[in-house]
């Protein structure tokens, strides 16, 4: 009798971790390809695009206005992904040239 009753435990937590996996998995591949799209558009991203955004931000005549949107921006994301082991991403110098930023992505993977 005990056999059983632990047998059918098991089988039941077994497949309720298997499932909160799943769950975890697709959660964590759907937040990933999000963040794909975001670099991938980032890369498409060519130099008339960066001269909009001078007219499009708003204070972007200083270029600290911007840098400023884009570590607002950039932050949360950075600390979504970050390494157990790191206390905290940021950034401590953010400067924009005047060359348009160019992303790479080496693979993307759904």
């Amino acid at each position: 009798m005990g056999f059983i009753v632990g047998l059918v435990i098991g089988l039941a937590v077994g497949i309720t971790i298997i499932i909160g996996f799943v769950k975890a998995e697709n959660y964590r591949s759907k937040l990933r390809s999000e963040l794909a799209n975001t670099v991938a558009a980032f890369a498409r991203m060519t130099v008339e695009d960066s001269r909009k955004l001078r007219f499009i931000l708003p204070g972007s005549s200083s270029p600290s206005a911007a840098s400023e949107l884009i570590r607002a921006s950039v932050e949360p994301v950075l600390e979504q992904y970050r390494p157990a082991v790191v206390a905290s991403l940021t950034f401590s110098k953010l400067t924009l040239g005047t060359v348009a930023p160019q992303f790479t992505v080496d693979s993307i993977s759904s």
